[in-house]
Parts: C-alpha cells; structure tokens; sequence
C-alpha cells in the first residue's frame, strides 16, 4: 500500500490541475493527502465495519501503520493515520458507504456525513470462454470459496472433501487461491472439481449452493445478481459483520470457522437447499434493501481516485 501510495502521489504532483474532490479508498488518509492535492475529501467505504472503537485499538492501530507509512511519510512530509480512524473520523465531510443502510449493523447510529449509495461492482459480466465446466442435472452443484485474501485454510479445503466427497447427490466445485498449490489434494474425489481460480460469477448462476468467506462483493453478487441464499464461513474483517446481516435477515446461514466438521457442513448444505424452496416469496424485502440506493447524486467533477 505505502509502494503503491508513493507512486500514486508522485504522479499527481506532476498534475498542475485542481482537483474538486479528492476521492480516497477507507485504506488511506484522505485529510493528510490533502495537504498535497488541494480538495474536498471523499472517502468511499466498502465494508459494514464502521463503528466507533475503544482508544486503546486505535491507538495500537496507529502505531503499526506509523511504522509501514514513514518512508512515504518522510518523503512527502505527511503524517498518515491508520485507515480504522478515517471510517469513523468526523472531520472527514464526506463518506460513502458502499450499501444500504438496513444492511449495516451500525447504520442508524452513523451521522450525516455517511452517505448510503448502494452496493457497489454488481453486474453481469462477459462470459469467461476459457472455463468449461458441464454441471451434472441430475445433481446439486455446490461452490466453495473463501475468497482471494483469506484463502490458506488447507484444513477448511480437506474437510469440505471429507464431507461432500463421492457423493452421488453432489458435484463441488471449489476455488483455493493461488497460494495453494494443487498438488497438496491427493486422491480428489470424481466429484470434485478444484481449481486456483474460477469466474466466480459464471458458476454462481449455476451453482444450488456457495459456501463463502462472507465479503461484501461475493455477498452481494449470491444475494441480488442470483437471488440465492449463502452459507458464510468468517474469515477476518468486514465479514463477520456481514454474517451476522445475513443471519438477522434470514438470507443464509452463518457458521463459525474453528468449528466446521463434516455434520455440521452437511448439515448447512442440506438446510440451504430447503431455504431455497422458499426464496422467492420469503426474500422479496431483503432483495429490495441491498439493492436500494439511499442516495443518488450526479456530481460532474474532475476526480483523482486512489485505489488501493
């Protein structure tokens, strides 16, 4: 981030233009890259996770980015503060959260310098030609993945085969990441297909069940792109906000990760596939408040975005 962060300013010092805005990812101090490129800040907030915290966490927050940040800051003369503090930061006038109000587990408690615009990357994509896989229609298709950041559990991976593997009632897919190497699953069942990678919103259209880390994007794209529920397994961050939503409106099942074993993922999947009989009626509101957007606003401004 502190690489990506110097290059970034580097390049806008060379830009005599002026700015209207300055719009910043909650991973960065937009107040102190003000003092650099002159303009209102507007932060834009992906995860559910605002809410006041203790001093003591702050604190120990800012100290360890303090530590990350002093080349960039020395260089640039700046004073970078953790990212925690930004989201929850009242002299920032700006702040765009990136889903709707009834989904945020702190949302009536917010003031209003939050503003509640909608989920965010929710679209149909183009079909990725290069993945071919042919779904058996005389069985359920389950996809598990746990995302691209908190992808390491080999331990969760094996035990999802000790459950599902062989079965004659499904076909599983399953996304490790790339920092798995493939060779560690020996012995695959002939049902199970795994890969480092897959176009995640190709088999979602498919897929009768998604077993998912819980992060916002995989989250929206099961719930409003496929009206499907989820089973969320809780990696770290914003996602154990995010189960809780999930759980509070009865749009999937959330699962503890230090407690899976096969019974209990049995258990989930076969719970899932009955909550889906039900989907269409059951889920209408829950639909109709991830897709609301609270508040729209066409601003014709010249933008520097810096996206971590």
């Amino acid at each position: 981030m502190t690489r990506s962060l110097d290059a970034i300013l580097t390049e806008a010092l060379k830009n005599p233009e002026k700015y209207d805005y300055l719009v910043v990812d909650s991973l960065l101090d937009g107040n102190e890259i003000n003092k650099i490129i002159k303009a209102p800040v507007v932060v834009a907030i992906y995860t559910g996770m605002t809410a006041p915290l203790p001093p003591e966490i702050l604190k120990a927050y800012n100290h360890e980015i303090s530590k990350q940040m002093i080349p960039v800051n020395k260089k640039f003369n700046l004073n970078m503060r953790d990212y925690v503090i930004m989201r929850s930061s009242g002299d920032i006038q700006y702040k765009l959260m990136l889903t709707s109000k009834e989904f945020h587990l702190w949302g009536d408690k917010l003031d209003k310098s939050f503003y509640f615009i909608g989920p965010s990357s929710i679209e149909k994509r183009p079909k990725d030609e290069s993945f071919s896989f042919q779904k058996d229609v005389n069985k359920k298709l389950i996809y598990i993945s746990l995302g691209t950041l908190f992808n390491s559990n080999l331990n969760f991976f094996k035990d999802c085969i000790d459950a599902f593997g062989n079965s004659e009632e499904y076909q599983v897919i399953m996304s490790v990441g790339k920092v798995i190497d493939l060779k560690k699953f020996e012995n695959v069942p002939k049902n199970f297909y795994i890969y480092n990678y897959v176009p995640q919103h190709q088999v979602l259209e498919i897929a009768d069940v998604f077993i998912s880390h819980g992060g916002l994007n995989s989250v929206n794209e099961r719930l409003i792109l496929n009206e499907k529920p989820i089973i969320i397994i809780p990696q770290a961050g914003d996602q154990f906000s995010n189960a809780k939503a999930i759980s509070d409106f009865e749009a999937g099942i959330s699962m503890f990760k230090d407690t899976i074993n096969k019974k209990k993922l049995i258990d989930a999947v076969n719970s899932i596939i009955a909550m889906r009989k039900n989907i269409r009626k059951e889920f209408k509101k829950f639909f109709r408040v991830l897709k609301k957007q609270e508040k729209k606003e066409k601003m014709y401004l010249k933008v520097i975005c810096l996206i971590y």
